[in-house]
C-alpha cells in the first residue's frame, strides 16, 4: 500500500503544470489580444482623421519617427502630433488603411514577395522586432541624416546623445505590423500601454 502511494504520488507530482509556465503564457496571450485592440483601435482613428485620438497612440518622452528616402538616403523626422505626419507625407495617408492582420515574418524592404509554406502572403503582417533588420533602421536612418552634408562624421554621429537616444527607443520596439511593401508601422509597450513609434515610410527606389 505504500509502495502504491509513492508511486500515485510521484506521477501527480511529475504531471503538475507549473504555474510560472501557465503565468507567462497567460501574460503572452494578453498581451497579444490588448495589441491587436491597440492596432485597430490606431487604424479607425487614422481613417477616420480623428487626429486628436490618433496622439494618444504616440508617447510624448519619445515622439513619433517617420523614415523616408526622398533622394538618396533614408532620413528621418520626429513628430509630436499626427496631424503634422498626414500634412507632410500626405501621399502614405489618401486612402484607408485595410488590415486582415497575419503573423509572418517580415523580411527586409525590396525582398520580394513574402511566401509562408510556398504560398504568397498578403495583408497586414505582424512581426516580432526580434528580427535584427527590423530592430535596427532606425538608427541606421539616423546615422545617414547625422552625417548628411558632411555635419558630422559617423564616429561623432554614433556618439551623439542623439544616436543613444535614438538607440535606446529602438531597443525598446517590440512589433512591427506592414501595412504594405512602403508602409510599416513600428510599436513598443510601455508602461502596460502600445504605443506608435516608427512609420517607415522608405521605398526601393533611392
Amino acid at each position: 500500500m505504500k509502495s502504491l502511494f509513492m508511486i500515485i504520488f510521484v506521477f501527480l507530482g511529475c504531471s503538475t503544470t507549473n504555474p510560472n509556465f501557465n503565468d507567462k503564457k497567460t501574460i503572452f496571450q494578453e498581451k497579444q489580444i490588448s495589441f491587436e485592440k491597440s492596432l485597430n483601435d490606431l487604424i479607425s482613428a487614422i481613417n477616420k482623421k480623428q487626429y486628436d485620438r490618433v496622439n494618444q497612440f504616440i508617447y510624448k518622452k519619445y515622439g513619433l519617427y517617420v523614415l523616408y528616402n526622398p533622394g538618396v538616403g533614408t532620413h528621418f523626422w520626429n513628430f509630436s502630433f499626427f496631424k503634422k505626419v498626414v500634412d507632410k507625407f500626405t501621399f502614405a495617408f489618401n486612402e484607408k488603411i485595410k488590415c486582415d492582420l497575419k503573423y509572418a515574418s517580415i523580411p527586409p524592404k525590396c525582398a520580394g514577395v513574402i511566401e509562408e509554406k510556398g504560398k504568397a502572403v498578403k495583408g497586414c503582417l505582424a512581426d516580432d522586432t526580434k528580427n535584427s533588420h527590423l530592430k535596427k533602421v532606425l538608427s541606421e536612418a539616423a546615422i545617414y541624416s547625422l552625417t548628411f552634408g558632411c555635419t558630422k562624421t559617423e564616429e561623432e554621429a554614433r556618439n551623439s546623445k542623439e544616436f543613444q537616444r535614438i538607440k535606446k527607443i529602438e531597443n525598446g520596439f517590440e512589433k512591427s505590423v506592414r501595412i504594405e511593401e512602403d508602409v510599416t508601422f513600428t510599436f513598443s509597450y510601455l508602461n502596460g500601454s502600445w504605443y506608435l513609434v516608427m512609420i517607415d515610410l522608405s521605398d526601393c527606389s533611392a
